[in-house]
């Protein structure tokens, strides 16, 4: 699918966040053959120097020109906030467990991945084609100004 420019910063973005849950949800298969603290390592640095930015983006860029446009999909909004709380929790008990020097279980990281995994697709096929369905061209314009100088 074809996104509108204003959301194709965004959508790179996920992509990387799809490696990252990848690894996650295959950790402990044939598919990923790095020890389980590489990739946590590698998920923790990617979550504070990409996917802190990009939720806020998301929250403060995004959610209120879509809010102020289209009051019919407040439970995507909703969703996309529940989500973007479920995974931060999930992260919580993740440093929680590495600052105890300990790793949380295979199954754990996996539904991690899984998580992180389903919240990119929400986004990606239901969310951003809310934002292109509801904003007017100068709002997607104005929002692809915003998204790049933040």
């Amino acid at each position: 699918m074809k996104r509108h420019k204003s959301l194709v910063s965004l959508s790179r973005e996920h992509h990387l966040a799809l490696v990252q849950a990848h690894n996650l949800r295959y950790l402990g298969s044939e598919k990923i053959t790095l020890p389980t603290q590489e990739v946590v390592e590698k998920f923790l640095s990617f979550w504070e120097e990409e996917l802190v930015k990009h939720f806020r983006k998301e929250e403060e860029i995004l959610l209120p020109k879509l809010a102020r446009y289209s009051k019919d999909h407040i439970g995507e909004i909703t969703q996309l906030l529940l989500e973007h709380l479920d995974l931060r929790c999930r992260l919580d008990e993740l440093k929680s467990c590495v600052q105890e020097n300990q790793l949380p279980s295979l199954r754990t990281l996996n539904e991690f991945g899984e998580q992180l995994y389903k919240h990119i697709r929400f986004e990606e096929d239901k969310f951003f084609a809310l934002v292109e369905e509801n904003l007017p061209e100068s709002e997607l314009k104005q929002l692809l100004e915003l998204l790049e100088n933040n």
